[in-house]
């Protein structure tokens, strides 16, 4: 379904620059199962640049201090991230994973839990193959060949309909683009207003 051919790299903006940034994780709660995949993504007018990914099959821990170290980053180079997570992790034993390591740090991350209604998984990662076709799509190119981004343009590239291949990685990607559609949709709403005009009858 996704193309090597529609996979380019670019120079990525100062993260202030970006019209939002939003960081999707789809986690689970086993290490040798399913990838725990986070991906970074910023939208500058119709472009989504993938700015970080992690996709490994890891500890709960260890992806939550690769968001909080993420986060820290971002911040102090002016940028704001919004954290969205797949609603079916948002549990007690999970939250508790980044309220410690919250508490040793100082500060907590606000995850927001995703928990729209969702359509098959294949349907919805396929729905953003027309950004990857168009060319909207850009790889950090500063990261390319790292074992984060390798990953997760092999799950990408092998995802397809009937496959046993780990979709984790193209999942949290569509994740991570619908939200800055949302995003980018409310900012640019602009309400109509304008007067009445009352009917001669009631004067």
């Amino acid at each position: 379904i996704f193309k090597p051919e529609w996979i380019q790299y670019k120079e990525t903006l100062p993260w202030a620059d970006y019209d939002a940034l939003v960081a999707y994780g789809d986690l689970s709660y086993t290490e040798t199962g399913d990838y725990k995949a986070i991906h970074l993504i910023g939208k500058t007018v119709r472009e989504f640049h993938i700015l970080r990914a992690y996709v490994r099959q890891s500890s709960i821990a260890e992806a939550v201090c690769w968001a909080y170290d993420t986060d820290e980053e971002v911040r102090q180079e002016g940028g704001m991230i919004t954290w969205y997570i797949e609603g079916n992790f948002i549990q007690d034993s999970f939250l508790n994973d980044f309220d410690t390591e919250g508490d040793l740090r100082g500060w907590h991350l606000p995850i927001i839990a995703d928990k729209k209604p969702k359509a098959n998984k294949h349907d919805r990662i396929e729905g953003i193959t027309p950004f990857y076709q168009r060319l909207w799509v850009f790889y950090n190119k500063h990261l390319k060949g790292s074992t984060d981004f390798t990953v997760s343009l092999d799950q990408t590239l092998a995802f397809e309909r009937g496959s046993t291949a780990h979709d984790d990685a193209p999942d949290s990607i569509h994740g991570a683009i619908s939200k800055l559609q949302e995003l980018s949709s409310a900012a640019s709403f602009r309400p109509r207003t304008g007067s009445n005009p009352i009917p001669n009858a009631l004067y």
